[in-house]
C-alpha cells in the first residue's frame, strides 16, 4: 500500500490524515511528492491531485468548489475527508468515540486549514493545538539550508504523534466505558447520594462525564490501595465545581493539614479545593462526612 501526499510545507490536515491511514494500513509507505506519475500510480492520495473520490481513495480538497462543507460551516480538508471514510472503522463503529475524535481533533484541524477561527476567549491566548504544533515543528530556512532532508523526518515524527493522539483518545474512551457501570452502581446503591465510595481508581474525566447520570452527587472517594485514597469533587454542566473544600485547608499538606482539619491521615488539599489526598479510605470518608455536615 503506497500513500502519496504533497511535499514542501507540511500542514496539519495531511499529517493527521496520514496518521489515520496508518491506523488502517499499518504497513503502508508514505511518499511526499507532487510528481504527477507518482500520484496517478499511488494506492491512496492525500491533500494533492485535485480529486476527491473516497471510493478510489483520493482525498484532496483544493479543486474548484472544494470537497464539501459540514452543516456547521466548517469545510472539509484532507483530514476530515479521510476521517469521513475511515473514522467508523477505526472507532469500531462506536458512535460516541467517533464524534468525540471528530470534535476534539478532526474539525479543529479542518477549520485551521481553512483559516476558520474556532477558539475565542477574553484572555486572547493562543492555543497549542495540533495545527499549531505542526506549524511550530516546520523546519526554518536555516535548518533547510543545512539539512534539506529534515522536512521528511519531521513529517514522520508528526504523523507518529498524530497516531499516538488518536490511540490515546481511544484507550481513555474505552477505559471510561469499562469503569462507568461500576461508578454508576456505587451511586445507585449509595445511602447518601451526595457522595460515593469506590474501591478502584477513578479518572477525573470519567467521573465528570457521568454527571448527568448522578445529579445529586457532589464528590467521590476513590480507594486506590491500603495506603492511598483520594476525594474528587464533581463538576456541573458548565464546568464549575459543585462543592469546594474549606478555604483554610487549601494548599496545606501533612501534619499542618491534619491539625487544621482535625482528621488524621489527610495528606493534601488542592489549592482549588476540588481534590484531597488521604492515607486511607477511612480518612477520606471522614473528610467527606465532615465537610458535608
Amino acid at each position: 500500500m503506497k500513500i502519496i501526499t504533497h511535499d514542501g510545507t507540511m500542514h496539519p490536515d495531511e499529517v493527521m490524515a496520514c496518521a489515520i491511514l496508518l491506523l488502517v494500513y499499518p504497513d503502508a509507505s508514505i511518499t511526499r511528492t507532487r510528481n504527477i506519475e507518482d500520484i496517478a500510480a499511488a494506492d491512496v492520495v492525500v491533500d494533492v491531485g485535485n480529486i476527491h473520490n473516497a471510493s478510489k481513495l483520493r482525498f484532496d480538497h483544493h479543486q474548484p468548489g472544494g470537497a464539501g462543507t459540514r452543516d456547521n460551516g466548517i469545510p472539509y480538508s484532507a483530514c476530515g475527508l479521510v476521517w469521513q471514510r475511515f473514522g467508523s472503522q477505526i472507532c469500531d463503529n462506536d458512535t460516541e468515540l467517533l464524534e468525540s475524535i471528530d470534535s476534539l481533533v478532526i474539525q479543529p484541524i479542518d477549520a485551521a486549514d481553512n483559516s476558520i477561527r474556532v477558539y475565542d476567549s477574553p484572555y486572547r491566548l493562543k492555543v497549542l493545538d495540533f495545527a499549531t504544533m505542526v506549524k511550530q515543528m516546520r523546519p526554518t530556512w536555516g535548518e533547510l539550508r543545512n539539512d534539506p532532508t529534515m522536512p521528511d523526518r519531521v513529517f514522520t515524527d508528526l504523523v507518529n504523534l498524530g497516531k499516538l493522539i488518536l490511540q490515546r483518545i481511544t484507550t481513555k474512551h474505552n477505559d471510561l466505558k469499562e469503569s462507568s457501570p461500576d461508578i454508576l452502581a456505587a451511586y445507585n446503591s449509595a445511602p447518601d447520594k451526595r457522595y460515593i465510595v469506590c474501591d478502584f481508581p477513578i479518572s477525573k474525566h470519567a467521573f465528570w462525564s457521568l454527571r448527568d447520570q448522578m445529579p445529586e452527587l457532589l464528590m467521590c472517594v476513590s480507594n486506590v490501595d491500603d495506603e492511598y485514597a483520594y476525594i474528587l469533587v464533581m463538576k456541573d454542566a458548565r464546568g464549575n465545581f459543585k462543592f469546594e473544600m474549606p478555604q483554610s485547608w487549601r494548599s496545606l499538606r501533612g501534619a499542618e493539614l491534619e491539625k487544621v482539619s482535625g482528621i488524621p491521615g489527610v495528606e493534601f488539599c488542592h489549592a482549588a479545593g476540588f481534590f484531597v489526598n488521604c492515607k486511607t479510605k477511612e480518612s477520606a470518608i471522614a473528610v467527606v462526612r465532615k465537610v458535608l455536615q
